[in-house]
């Protein structure tokens, strides 16, 4: 039924199990079945009843055998737990509740309190002011996970069983259905936004520092960053994630999931898994995390380029992006591929296995003129920061007109490659795959410039909102945690959905809340105590030398921001320096010189920070 229609669901595929005694095989089953189907094809016939019955869809209730891999993921799973719990034990036992006591020190000190949960819970809930008007894009990566997390909902709940096919082939045919069938778009926030934080922080590096750009000590931490919680989500999928559950689609779903992961684990790791065995592609969602990675490489060396000349740098970027664009269009014209990825219900069951989804959207260079937008917004901001130029009412009014319809408009023109007369418009659908990535972005980057310049207080105060900041931070760990949630619930799968907008909202709520849950632990156990090695190993927050002034050594004392704070009061006041801080740490500063370097890491909240205070004779 309906064999040559995208749009309609299959009628004449029916799926049922048998639960049959451990003595019998799944070929007794089949021929069984074969045999009934021959009875009913001889009275009509003709050939209308077919049997299949695979192996690899057949389960065993059988008592599980852990495997040296799942051994493996458990053991370092089981390391990870006991060693947080240790270290927050011991954060607690060391913790002072007196604040502005001198700050404990010293190296296993700090690499225990690296794992301590309370103390990355509370940097992570941490709410860091920002001069830079950048909190905005805590919302903007929020939302965008939302909308993707609902879209890949959307996949798995339409592309299984439905009571009521109807309701998604009706979407095809509505326009306004537009902006749900081209969701993937919203992938290209997350490309801009990337890109614009790349250049933007490493062009505020180069302003606040004055030795050389570390181009090496950049690419470390982005790998540090980026691979540990990655790679134990991938041991996680090539081990006890297949034991976790079973339904009529288990092996179906995560056993095809887990064979991919086998078998091109390696290439995820290596970053090169949207070009190498991609019809193996392990977590659908990762080609992402690749492309990502392959523009980062170029970023420190195109900021270098538009510190030395801003004229050439904006040249070549504007050129990375016209190439991309013109990229995509031609192959999208030459071999007659769609425009866009057209989410019928085939691609639904499995994008990986779409010629478009290989070919079109997952490789790095078809997706690339979002990201390098990215990165010349994130240069047109730092010099509108160190500039005292002010976006003029004019421009703004015209700027937020032509990006609302810049965004939707790229939306929802997509539609027309779902409408049958337009299936032979070739060179339209040339020029709308090379441009629609790089229109819909152009209109979030220039909410981000807007708002950022004061220039959106309608939308501010949403994109900011506290607890957006706090989710943004877990935007990652919930990118690699959502699509087990959501493929879990698609392999366990006993009965057919009912598709509906409220039943799918309703879902996507609860894996948000999963999401979210799983990548909290995920961050808490794996990713934030890997990073704060990296930063206790890299850190120049070393204890400074005490001062030296006309052959005089003065002494140099540690202490917290508020700790620093209360001192400066205190010198203001005529105080002794350190009153108020515990009895045995008072010093008369009347007839001495304090100054205070403060040597923390921006980019992390106040407890993370150190202050130096260097005390000498006046």
């Amino acid at each position: 039924a309906y064999k040559d229609e995208k749009s309609k669901a299959s009628r004449n595929e029916i799926y049922f199990s048998f639960c049959i005694p451990s003595s019998c095989s799944h070929e007794d089953l089949k021929q069984q079945l074969i045999s009934l189907a021959e009875i009913i094809n001889h009275d009509f016939n003709e050939t209308i009843l077919t049997i299949d019955v695979d192996k690899k869809d057949c389960q065993i209730r059988e008592e599980y055998k852990v495997s040296t891999g799942d051994a493996v993921f458990i053991f370092i799973a089981s390391l990870c737990i006991v060693i947080v719990i240790g270290c927050s034990i011991y954060d607690m036992i060391t913790r002072d509740d007196d604040r502005c006591m001198p700050k404990v020190t010293g190296k296993w000190h700090d690499l225990f309190l690296c794992f301590s949960f309370p103390k990355n819970l509370k940097k992570l809930a941490t709410k860091t002011t920002n001069e830079d008007g950048l909190e905005c894009l805590a919302g903007v990566r929020v939302l965008s996970m939302f909308l993707i997390i609902f879209g890949h909902r959307c996949m798995f709940t339409f592309g299984s069983p439905l009571i009521n096919p109807i309701f998604i082939e009706q979407m095809y045919s509505k326009f306004e259905a537009g902006v749900v069938l081209n969701g993937p778009m919203i992938v290209d926030t997350f490309f801009l936004v990337s890109g614009f934080l790349a250049s933007y922080i490493i062009l505020l590096t180069l302003r606040h520092s004055s030795n050389a750009l570390k181009v090496g000590l950049i690419y470390v931490h982005r790998l540090i960053r980026m691979t540990p919680a990655y790679a134990i989500i991938l041991l996680f999928y090539c081990t006890v994630y297949m034991s976790l559950g079973s339904g009529p689609f288990w092996q179906e779903r995560i056993g095809v999931e887990r064979n991919r992961c086998v078998e091109t684990w390696w290439a995820n790791l290596a970053y090169v898994n949207n070009y190498v065995n991609t019809e193996n592609l392990c977590m659908f969602q990762s080609w992402y995390i690749t492309c990502d990675m392959h523009y980062f490489l170029t970023v420190p060396f195109l900021v270098l380029l538009l510190k030395w000349n801003a004229l050439y740098g904006v040249v070549l970027i504007v050129t990375i992006i016209a190439c991309s664009i013109l990229v995509v269009g031609t192959s999208v014209y030459l071999n007659n591929e769609t425009p866009i990825l057209l989410v019928y219900t085939k691609l639904l069951k499995d994008p990986v296995s779409n010629a478009t989804f290989r070919n079109i959207y997952i490789p790095s260079h078809m997706r690339a003129s979002p990201y390098f937008l990215g990165v010349l917004t994130g240069f047109i901001k730092y010099k509108l920061k160190h500039s005292t130029f002010k976006l003029p009412q004019w421009l703004t009014r015209t700027g937020w007109f032509l990006a609302i319809v810049v965004t939707l408009g790229t939306l929802h023109v997509g539609y027309i490659f779902y409408m049958p007369e337009f299936k032979e418009m070739t060179i339209l659908s040339a020029v709308y795959a090379g441009f629609h990535h790089f229109t819909f972005a152009l209109g979030i980057a220039w909410l981000i410039i807007a708002v950022s310049s004061g220039k959106g207080p309608w939308i501010d105060p949403i994109l900011s909102w506290k607890p957006f900041v706090l989710l943004s931070r877990l935007s990652y760990s919930a990118f690699l945690c959502h699509g087990a949630v959501q493929l879990y619930t698609a392999a366990t799968l006993r009965e057919p959905n009912y598709a509906s907008v409220f039943g799918t909202i309703y879902a996507t709520f609860g894996d948000i809340v999963m999401a979210y849950t799983f990548g909290l632990m995920l961050s808490m156990f794996f990713e934030s105590p890997i990073i704060g090695i990296e930063k206790l190993i890299f850190s120049k927050n070393k204890d400074p030398p005490p001062l030296q002034q006309d052959g005089r050594v003065t002494p140099v004392i540690k202490l917290s921001p508020i700790a620093a704070r209360h001192t400066i009061n205190n010198i203001k006041e005529g105080k002794p320096a350190l009153e108020g801080q515990g009895s045995n740490n008072i010093m008369d500063t009347s007839d001495k010189h304090v100054s205070v370097d403060d040597t923390g890491d921006h980019s992390v909240d106040d407890e993370d920070k150190t202050v130096i205070v260097h005390i000498q004779e006046s």
